[in-house]
């Protein structure tokens, strides 16, 4: 990934550590997981073992660390597991007051090294991957609730029937060309197309309701800013290739590209009469995929060119900027029906001619529909019916034989360059876990998290709000006023920690998935039937509108986020593991981890961004904050000293894509709310752990043997929480718009901290320990 850690505004969620889009097959059998698991829990030992010893000899361990005898140590399985994963990255030839983060994480590079199928390894994308391989053995497990209902056997049945390559290999294109294309009218390249039998809307809604294809335009069902407690329906442009941004369609420089694509779309063509035993001559068969290859080709470029060339709308979610259905019709020259297309996909949600949507570019639908009306009669439904073929062909060819597959990764290679492939394994595991998240989270928990984790990151959750309430009270730029805005937000504020309760009743569970049908041996009609899922729960959205009790996330994702519009802090239990977090690791460990991690983004509900939503989530508008005036003007010298303490600094040397070594400028105008809340999660977290020890004892030291101390522990934690292993490339695009890097964004964090400089002992005069430092919270 990029940057695991970069917060991302999606739907204006602030967003932890998201994965999922470039990760690769890591598939291992039982007999390699037995061996790998035994080769960790050796080197684990000879770790421990190494470091009672004193063989970290860069440091000087006092003589009864080196006796072998833990003293007044803890000694639990997990602590010294956690002592041994502190140890193998850390770099004690390193003074951690000159560079903290080598001194970490200067051993992470080397016991994790990059492997060929991957560009990067952070500790976020390791977590992605250690759960991953946990759920892997879960779906390939026996089945523990063999009931034709259960959640359990639809969810392993669902996978099954995607790992399922002899079915694949031996029905090749035959799904398509028995399901889809009879839905379709037939197919001009088979001779089985009857141009009279044509209607564009009849097509459409099949395309947009059975199969959730993009063509011409995309629905959604997404969240009314006008009213947060509501859904609207939303459209926006879509209908072009899946790996063809817009711009690849007209610019210069994309001709090979399109040159590709078009082979790509010819050589599937091919498969597909091969596949469908129609006997055609192949000077006819040659001139008929041509054909259709550049009839929906010609098709897509003009979607292309009408989304390109037309502007996003400005505040659409007003109430005068919606647009009704029967109005829109009109604006478009009821070339498309819209009250039949939206009333036929969401038809359990009343819609009708008067329902108002939200268009994010109405120009592009006026365009389209133009050009559509503009088309030569002679050859226009022709044209229309290829590309709404080829929408569906290329969305489904994935699901069908290696041929097919490997057709779509060529695409892929020559687009971006990359010899990459997702695996079956890797493709079928995102797909169980989009379509069937409840039913996987529900296994993941069974399996892989206890009540205690839920009743200890609920401990360090509380601690962290208590000391922001006490820090906050005392930092010198907020007024009474906002404090006690402030501390009463923190107070409603929902923190969704670990999963929802209904996961731990399978009952529960298999009633989400009651109406859904799978089948162990057809893949393809399986993604019918769960389509058929996702328009029912799309209607129930729009239908009931907000549901507060939802999560944004499922239990097994590693993501931790702060959702203003619902003003709460979700971390699923996904992210609530080892190395990250354990209810039986040392709270030095927990609280620097996720500890931290937790301080950063229950500070979102307070800060810079969270000035702009209420109490209750709403957003208050573009310049309207509930910090007083005194505030924010008081914040502004804050602000100015964080700009200056990032700015003129440099990233790097990097290489950039034409082979130059390069240094990157940190963007200070654009990372200092970011810093802040780094430096200071990190500090409410300190003091929630000392708060902590107050209450429940002192904390055991963590046995090393390099006689480090908890606080230090607390630090190193937290600095290893931003481990990474990057090659070039990865470097380079992490980098490239100047968001700190881990090393940077740690460094930059600790040597703001007093707190550090005293753990650490650092001289005036070191890095980690610069005289000036900002009056943050």
């Amino acid at each position: 990934m990029a940057d695991e850690f970069k917060e991302v505004q999606h739907d204006k969620a602030q967003i932890f550590g998201q994965f999922g889009t470039k990760v690769s097959l890591q598939s291992f059998s039982m007999r390699e997981l037995i061996l790998g698991a035994v080769v960790i829990f050796t080197v684990i030992i000879c770790l421990i073992l190494a470091s009672l010893l004193g063989v970290a000899k860069h440091s000087n361990p006092s003589a009864s660390a080196l006796s072998g005898n833990l003293g007044g140590s803890c000694s639990t399985k997990l602590c010294l597991e956690s002592a041994a994963y502190i140890l193998a990255n850390l770099n004690t030839s390193v003074d951690p007051c000159d560079n903290f983060h080598q001194y970490a994480c200067g051993g992470w590079k080397t016991w994790k090294p990059i492997r060929p199928d991957r560009q990067s390894r952070t500790t976020l994308n390791e977590l992605y991957y250690q759960n991953r391989q946990k759920l892997r053995v879960i779906l390939e497990g026996s089945k523990t609730r063999v009931a034709s209902w259960s959640s359990e056997v639809k969810l392993k049945d669902l996978y099954a029937s995607c790992m399922d390559d002899y079915t694949t290999e031996k029905l090749k294109g035959s799904p398509f060309i028995k399901k889809v294309l009879p839905d379709m009218g037939g197919w001009a390249v088979l001779g089985t197309w009857n141009p009279n039998n044509f209607n564009l809307n009849k097509k459409l809604k099949i395309v947009q309701e059975k199969y959730l294809v993009q063509a011409f335009y995309r629905l959604a069902v997404i969240p009314d800013w006008a009213d947060r407690t509501k859904r609207v329906v939303g459209i926006y442009p879509a209908g072009t290739g899946r790996y063809m941004p817009w711009y690849y369609y007209v610019s210069p420089q994309t001709q090979k590209v399109r040159t590709d694509y078009k082979k790509f779309m010819t050589r599937v063509s091919n498969f597909l009469v091969r596949d469908s035993g129609v006997k055609i001559d192949p000077a006819i068969q040659s001139r008929r995929i041509t054909q259709f290859v550049n009839d929906a080709f010609e098709i897509e470029v003009k979607v292309a060119r009408a989304a390109l060339y037309t502007r996003w709308a400005r505040n659409p979610y007003t109430d005068e900027n919606k647009v009704s259905l029967d109005t829109l019709s009109t604006q478009t020259q009821n070339v498309i029906d819209w009250t039949g297309q939206v009333s036929y996909l969401f038809d359990k949600a009343n819609v009708n001619h008067n329902t108002k949507v939200v268009v994010f570019k109405p120009d592009f639908l006026r365009n389209v529909s133009l050009m559509i009306s503009q088309l030569d009669p002679t050859t226009k439904d022709r044209k229309l019916h290829s590309y709404l073929t080829w929408r569906i062909m290329e969305t489904y060819v994935q699901d069908m034989s290696w041929e097919y597959v490997h057709a779509n990764r060529e695409m892929y290679v020559d687009i971006w360059g990359r010899v990459e492939f997702l695996g079956k394994f890797r493709y079928c595991f995102f797909y169980v876990n989009r379509k069937m998240p409840e039913a996987l989270s529900s296994l993941f928990i069974a399996d892989h998290f206890e009540d205690k984790n839920i009743k200890k990151i609920t401990e360090i959750t509380e601690n962290i709000k208590k000391a922001i309430k006490t820090i906050m009270w005392k930092t010198p730029w907020m007024d009474d006023a906002t404090r006690k805005y402030a501390e009463d937000k923190l107070n409603v504020a929902s923190y969704k920690l670990g999963y929802q309760d209904f996961l731990t009743d399978q009952d529960k569970v298999d009633e989400i998935y009651k109406t859904l049908t799978i089948n162990k041996t057809d893949f393809f009609q399986n993604k019918l039937e769960l389509n058929k899922m996702d328009k029912a729960k799309w209607n129930k959205e729009l239908r009931e509108g907000e549901d507060r009790n939802s999560w944004y996330y499922s239990a097994i994702n590693t993501n931790l986020a702060v959702l203003w519009y619902w003003n709460e802090v979700i971390a699923p239990a996904g992210i609530l593991q080892f190395p990250l977090y354990d209810h039986d690791e040392p709270h030095a460990m927990s609280f620097g981890s996720i500890g931290s991690i937790m301080g950063h983004f229950i500070l979102h509900i307070i800060d810079e961004y969270g000035r702009r939503w209420d109490k209750t989530g709403k957003y208050m508008g573009r310049n309207t904050y509930w910090w007083t005036n005194a505030t924010n003007q008081a914040y502004l010298d804050v602000k100015q000293c964080m700009v200056n303490f990032y700015s003129n600094r440099t990233q790097g040397p990097y290489v950039d894509p034409d082979g130059k070594t390069v240094n990157i400028p940190i963007n200070a105008n654009s990372f200092y709310t970011e810093g802040i809340s780094i430096t200071d999660g990190m500090k409410v977290a300190y003091y929630a752990y000392h708060d902590w020890q107050q209450t429940k004892g002192a904390d055991k030291p963590v046995p090393t043997g390099l006689g480090l101390t908890n606080d230090q522990i607390f630090f190193i934690s937290a600095a290893q929480t931003f481990c990474a292993n990057k090659n070039a490339q990865a470097s380079y695009n992490s980098a490239r718009y100047g968001y700190p890097q881990e090393d940077v964004r740690i460094n930059m964090a600790v040597s703001q901290l007093k707190e550090f400089s005293d753990a650490f002992k650092c001289k005036a005069t070191s890095r980690m320990n610069p005289a000036n430092k900002c009056q943050l919270y």
